[in-house]
């Protein structure tokens, strides 16, 4: 896997250059390690130990760029920006010469996310004054953390690199556990956030961070250059229908072919449902001919089965096609204790797909890259009908074409326009607040020690710094609603050395991500239909029967049996654990829970779940900690630190 690491120091401070020396050491006793860049203080190594990484390189994918006259490295994947989103034409991958590296590095990066896209991470570094910015791609999964080290700043893309230096100590944040606890992993994100380990703070995505180490070694200003709401506005908005077909397709079937034309061998997982299928029919005829092999899994003892539509969507691409079974009876949840650091929590669903096909399929295939239609349901604003009425209310105020609209929504509903109407007129008289932190404080909290769940449920939680307007209906950010959770980019289930391919999603990819925001979502609703608007577009490259299809069939009791069969493992791992410990889960909810006559109105086992990939991740740094002598802690001392970090968004600090 692709991983990176950066130090950043003062080079006249004897003590930071011995630190930095150190971690050079250490991180180059691994022979994958390979110096990129190394000047004025700034040194950046990665290793790259995909498979065919090398061939895949010289077409663009992920890798170091140095920019011209030592100012600066690009790691990961970036390509020109394309202005016209009807035009379909891949996009190039970006040379940075000396014209480019100037432009760049006298914008402090902006640059970078208004003239590329991509999945990177950029360290410029200005040799005039030794001033550094970190800048973080908008919408990419490689992920940028930051610690410190005596002095040193440390920026890593995979905490196991981290931990297996042997220098940094890291401890859970217990003010963060007890949040997630209540509101799972869409716990509020952003500038403001709080980490999941003291020790450690997350470059968000847009985010540019900007370092002078001659003054108050580790710390650094915070600057966002890139929102949402600045897509959303009214006045970017896409409101023809045809129009916004065209640039729907052209924009989607661009960033697909861009990324797929970095890889000569790929696996797509084919899922049969609308959005795998767009990115399958936009595959068919991607240039360089990539060797594709669609994959589906499916249950063997469910009572739902996808395949007969994903046999639709590979037969119409001309795909060979691979059906994979995986059913509760073929899951041991015990092997997830094998699971890698992660700075946050990972999902134990996605750990336990990756680990038993994802990985041994793409070995046998030889693919280095997994493609999916993931962000389809944000993207294409999959029930988008409930704030289609309000939205356009706020565009355009009263007008006949509300009533349309909410004609339309009732029929797709199924309740009477009267209805529909006048709770969208409320909505929009009376305002909505973001939604996107509701999800787990209440009734998915029946495990949660009561009094915990009664402080959390009160207190604020502010939204991302992306969301902190009023400029713009939230319902018209349902396209950017999975964005604040964590990057899923490593596989938690294999060691960093391991060569697993690139997870891909391009409906994920900036332009994309940009396009789907200035369509409104009473246009994405497009003729009364969910995801009416992405059926148009993609019409000539999806198959008519997937295209008439309204409700994609889910499986039905899989966590109920997942459960029931790991029952014993589940009940002896919380029982036993950090969060049953720390007061955050009652035991005898619990015990009840997990009891062989569990009744009914319980916990769900979606909760159960929830919890226990929490679980799984607190014991295993608690454990770490606890061999060193310590404990989890409350951030008290790290609050100053985080002050620093996150006071200023106006300027560098001094």
């Amino acid at each position: 896997m692709f991983r990176y690491m950066a130090f950043v120091w003062n080079t006249a401070n004897q003590r930071q250059s011995e630190a930095a020396q150190l971690l050079g050491r250490r991180l180059q006793t691994e022979s994958r390690w390979q110096e990129a860049f190394d000047h004025g203080g700034v040194r950046v190594l990665y290793a790259d130990v995909r498979g065919n990484a090398a061939e895949s390189a010289s077409h663009g994918s992920l890798q170091p760029r140095v920019l011209s006259h030592h100012c600066g490295i690009v790691v990961g994947s970036l390509f020109e920006r394309n202005c016209d989103p009807e035009d379909p034409t891949p996009a190039r991958a970006a040379v940075l010469g000396l014209r480019q590296t100037a432009s760049i590095v006298n914008s402090r990066g902006r640059k970078l996310i208004g003239d590329y896209w991509g999945n990177y991470v950029a360290f410029l570094h200005d040799p005039d004054n030794a001033r550094v910015w970190v800048v973080k791609d908008p919408t990419g999964a490689l992920p940028c953390y930051s610690t410190v080290f005596r002095d040193v700043t440390v920026f890593f893309s995979c905490i196991a690199d981290c931990v297996a230096l042997q220098l940094l100590h890291f401890s859970v944040n217990a003010s963060y556990l007890k949040k997630r606890v209540i509101r799972g992993p869409l716990i509020a994100t952003g500038m403001h956030a709080q980490d999941a380990l003291n020790e450690v703070t997350q470059v968000q995505r847009g985010e540019c961070v900007e370092i002078d180490p001659r003054y108050h070694p580790g710390r650094f200003a915070r600057h966002l250059y890139w929102n949402p709401l600045n897509f959303a506005a009214s006045d970017a908005a896409i409101e023809d229908p045809d129009r916004a077909a065209r640039a729907l397709r052209g924009t989607v079937r661009a960033c697909t072919h861009t990324l797929a034309s970095c890889h000569d061998n790929l696996l797509h997982r084919l899922s049969g449902g609308l959005d795998s299928s767009i990115v399958s029919g936009c595959l068919k005829d991607a240039p360089g001919k990539p060797r594709i092999t669609c994959y589906t899994y499916y249950d063997p003892r469910g009572f739902a089965d996808e395949r007969p539509w994903a046999q639709l969507a590979a037969l119409h691409g001309g795909y060979e096609h691979v059906e994979c079974a995986l059913g509760a009876r073929d899951i041991r949840l015990a092997t997830m204790q094998r699971m890698r650091p992660s700075a946050e929590p990972a999902s134990v669903l996605a750990y336990l797909q990756r680990s038993l096909l994802d990985g041994p399929l793409a070995a046998r295939h030889g693919a280095t890259a997994i493609f999916t239609g993931d962000g389809g349901d944000s993207g294409f604003c999959a029930s988008a009908s409930a704030h289609a009425v309000t939205e356009y209310l706020h565009r355009h105020g009263l007008r006949p074409a509300a009533f349309r609209i909410a004609a339309q929504v009732a029929l797709c509903t199924r309740r009477s326009t009267l209805m529909v109407f006048s709770r969208s007129l409320r909505r929009w008289l009376l305002g909505a607040a973001p939604e996107t932190n509701r999800s787990g404080a209440s009734e998915d909290c029946k495990l949660v020690n009561p009094d915990v769940a009664e402080t959390l449920a009160e207190s604020s939680n502010d939204p991302p710094a992306w969301f902190r307007s009023t400029h713009a209906p939230w319902s018209s950010l349902r396209p950017m609603e999975i964005l604040p959770s964590v990057p899923d980019f490593y596989n938690v289930a294999c060691e960093p050395d391991s060569p697993m391919p690139e997870i891909i999603s391009p409906l994920y990819s900036q332009p994309a991500i940009e396009l789907f925001l200035r369509i409104p979502l009473y246009v994405h609703f497009e003729g009364g239909r969910d995801r009416g608007l992405a059926r148009r577009a993609f019409a000539q490259d999806v198959p008519k029967p997937i295209l008439r299809r309204m409700r994609k069939e889910r499986v039905p009791g899989l966590y109920d049996e997942m459960v029931r069969r790991n029952r014993d493992f589940l009940r002896e791992l919380f029982l036993d654990g950090v969060l049953i410990g720390e007061g955050l889960l009652s035991r005898g909810a619990v015990e009840a829970a997990l009891s062989g006559s569990a009744a009914r109105g319980g916990a769900l086992p979606e909760e159960i779940f929830r919890h226990l990939d929490t679980e799984i991740w607190a014991r295993a740094w608690t454990q770490k900690a606890q061999r060193g002598g310590a404990q989890i802690k409350e951030p008290l001392l790290f609050l100053a630190r985080a002050a620093q970090y996150r006071g200023s968004h106006a300027g560098p600090a001094h």
